[in-house]
Order: C-alpha cells, then sequence, then structure tokens
C-alpha cells in the first residue's frame, strides 16, 4: 500500500479525526471490517450498597451501645486497680479520667468492630457520656447483678453518694 491509496488516507482521516466509530472499527484485510462494541463504564451499584443506608441507624444504635458498655468496663477496670480508694478529690480531673479511659476502651472495640466513620465514633463518645451521667440509675436497679462484678461495697458507695432517677454530672445530681 502507498499513500495514494484512498482507502487508506480515508482511514487514517476517520482515526486522527477520533469519531466515535473509528475507536471501534476494525478493519481486517480488504473487505472485512467488525464493528467492536465495548461494555458502557456507567456507575453501577452493587446490591449490598442499597441496604446498607437501612442498617447504618442499627450500626449506629450500636455504636452508641458500645460506648456505654466501653465505660461500664473501664470503670470495672479501674475498680479492679485501685478498689474502693478514691482516686482524686478534684472533680475535673476524675470526670476528664473517666471519660478518658471510657473512651479508650470504646476506640479499641470500636476499631475491633470496624467503627471507623468519623460519625459512629462521635456516637460512641456520646455513649460514654451517657453512661457517665446515667450508670449509677443502673446500680440503683440492680445492686445484686453489680455487687457480682463490683462488691458489695462499692454498690453501698454508689448507692449512699448519688440519688435514684437522676443524672450524675462532676458531683452533682439532677434529678428527672
Amino acid at each position: 500500500m502507498t499513500f495514494s491509496n484512498p482507502d487508506f488516507n480515508a482511514r487514517i482521516a476517520r482515526i486522527s479525526s477520533g469519531a466515535a466509530s473509528s475507536k471501534a472499527t476494525l478493519y481486517v484485510g480488504l473487505d472485512e471490517i467488525y464493528q467492536v462494541s465495548y461494555p458502557s463504564r456507567g456507575k453501577s451499584v452493587a446490591p449490598n450498597a442499597a441496604s446498607s443506608g437501612v442498617l447504618y441507624p442499627v450500626a449506629l444504635l450500636f455504636s452508641f451501645c458500645t460506648g456505654a458498655a466501653a465505660y461500664l468496663v473501664s470503670a470495672w477496670i479501674r475498680f479492679q486497680a485501685s478498689g474502693l480508694e478514691p482516686l482524686s478529690t478534684n472533680l475535673r480531673y476524675e470526670t476528664g479520667m473517666q471519660f478518658g479511659a471510657g473512651l479508650m476502651v470504646g476506640l479499641i472495640v470500636g476499631l475491633i468492630m470496624g467503627f471507623r466513620s468519623r460519625q459512629m465514633l462521635i456516637i460512641m463518645s456520646i455513649g460514654v457520656i451517657a453512661a457517665m451521667t446515667l450508670s449509677h440509675n443502673a446500680v440503683h436497679l440492680y445492686p445484686e447483678l453489680f455487687a457480682q462484678a463490683f462488691s458489695t461495697e462499692w454498690v453501698g458507695s454508689v448507692q449512699a453518694n448519688t440519688a435514684p432517677n437522676s443524672a450524675l454530672w462532676m458531683g452533682q445530681s439532677f434529678r428527672f
């Protein structure tokens, strides 16, 4: 073939123009032409992606409960480490230590469970704060259960220093 061949020159012109049909046309020999169709590269949705929106509120509720449970576990760990002795007389320091210990246990459990989004970690920290302020109510309701996990002296101390049906924040009880 030479450059004076009109078919070849037409083909070169089609390819250099970059038209849509030139990309999908395959020329084999002199008389055979094949049209190649490529699959569309549109956005596909996986079947599980549609159902993940339904389970997201359940995951947020589960992260809240994980934060509350993490605070109770951290309180148990702190009790086992120090017993009944007061850890600090400074209420701000003590509240910060309770929150920090609960948050650390929650983060470890949350990362193991796969809570990687910011929303889940924020909801989990709200669960830690809710458990900090309201867990003494569970001690008033179920003293035998907490006596098995902690001790009867600890349960007596919590019941003597807190009021039932209240929120406890930095040593002050707010009844509801």
